[in-house]
């Protein structure tokens, strides 16, 4: 009697093997690929310089313009982190997100992996003095919306 329970548990164990090994043959090799590596570099409009220690936020977007938040990374000294997506290149979709001078930007909607370029700040200033056009440095400003 436990000669033959042992042998059925045997043979239980083999069929569950082997089941599994046969369902990883047989899953799409889509399914089982890491998701395709986005890179998004966030720059200064003005000079094209990377911006570092960004936070940057991906939402995936659904077909009826839905946004859920999926990730989020921060930029490294050049400016560009790396973000690994669900079916991105297979038909999801996603924007991202960051707020790095006070002020938000967001990308346009990707859904191909490669690279995405945010530009970020488009208002340059400079103080002078209005009597003669010398640079006040070392000054604060305030910008006030209206």
């Amino acid at each position: 009697m436990f000669l033959s329970a042992l042998a059925q548990r045997v043979f239980v164990t083999r069929n569950a093997t082997l089941s599994l090994i046969l369902f990883f043959l047989v899953l799409p090799i889509s399914a089982r690929t890491a998701p395709a590596p986005l890179q998004v570099r966030v720059v200064d409009a003005v000079s094209t310089a990377g911006l570092a220690g960004v936070d940057v936020q991906a939402y995936e977007v659904a077909a009826d313009g839905k946004r859920t938040w999926r990730a989020k990374q921060t930029t490294d000294s050049a400016g560009s982190t790396t973000f690994q997506l669900e079916g991105l290149g297979a038909g999801r979709s996603y924007q991202f997100d960051l707020k790095p001078f006070l002020s938000s930007f967001s990308s346009e909607v990707v859904s191909q992996p490669g690279e995405v370029v945010i530009q970020a700040g488009k208002l340059q200033v400079k103080v002078v003095d209005g009597r003669d056009g010398s640079a006040y440095a070392g000054r604060s400003v305030y910008l006030l919306g209206g």
